[in-house]
């Protein structure tokens, strides 16, 4: 988990996308609708995606 922080560029990245996701589609309120909830969701994905993901610089190293 640490790792994945430490590729910060694509943290900070997926989590600004989650939120205004959500703050396009429903506004800065808690989720009250199912449509609201879909948002929220999407956003939570898109955050996780920004973790999970590897930044440019960091690559997999070959197996030999």
């Amino acid at each position: 988990m640490w790792k994945a922080l430490a590729n910060w560029h694509t943290t900070a990245s997926g989590v600004a996308a989650g939120v205004l996701l959500y703050w396009s589609t429903a506004g800065f309120k808690l989720p009250g609708t199912s449509q609201e909830w879909v948002s929220l969701l999407g956003g939570a994905a898109l955050a996780l995606l920004g973790v999970n993901a590897k930044d440019g610089r960091t690559g997999s190293s070959p197996t030999p």
